[in-house]
């Protein structure tokens, strides 16, 4: 794995518009599992390995505003977060929070 502080640069460098990273402020069960499915699709498309929600930053300016979403807290439907939007996708794609 690349190193987080270079990857993240790196994501802030490009345009959501064009690439396969999405900057939200807060998580959204509905609208992020809509984006995990686009995001997978546009990575393929764009010849990258991964796609990317990055939580914390607002999508316009960029700014990095932190955020209290701790995915492995997280549950929906009484479900671990990670377990029911794995079970959501088809096909299956691999989801891992950093």
């Amino acid at each position: 794995m690349k190193d987080p502080i270079w990857l993240l640069n790196y994501l802030l460098s490009l345009s959501e518009w064009e690439s396969f990273v999405e900057f939200k402020t807060n998580f959204d069960k509905e609208r992020d599992g809509k984006n995990i499915s686009a995001l997978a699709n546009t990575a393929v498309l764009k010849g990258q390995d991964f796609g990317y929600i990055i939580y914390g930053v607002e999508d316009t300016t960029k700014n990095i505003i932190w955020t209290s979403f701790d995915p492995n807290s997280k549950k929906v439907w009484n479900q671990a977060l990670k377990i029911w939007i794995a079970q959501k996708l088809s096909p299956k794609v691999s989801i891992e929070f950093y």
